[in-house]
């Protein structure tokens, strides 16, 4: 009698998930991106991403996150910000 031996592989993907749907977002043209998207304040920003202010301004400098500030709010790109935190 031969022992065969079973093997079995199970794989496990876990990823990260924002629920972003309750917050207040306007949909604008990101000039960096170049795609009508959503743009969120700065503080819900750092509240949803529990990333400091001072963060995202060094992301801005580095042009990976992007802002546009309009009605002298400064407005955070969806797109770009959710792109530098995975």
């Amino acid at each position: 009698m031969t022992n065969i031996k079973r093997v079995r592989e199970i794989t496990i993907e876990v990823e990260k998930v924002r629920v972003v749907s309750n917050l207040k977002k306007q949909k604008i043209i990101c000039e960096i991106c170049s795609f009508t998207t959503d743009f969120i304040s700065l503080n819900s920003a750092t509240q949803v991403f529990q990333i400091n202010e001072e963060y995202i301004a060094q992301l801005a400098r580095k042009n990976i996150v992007h802002i546009k500030i309009e009605n002298e709010e400064i407005l955070i790109c969806l797109k770009s910000l959710m792109e530098a935190k995975e």
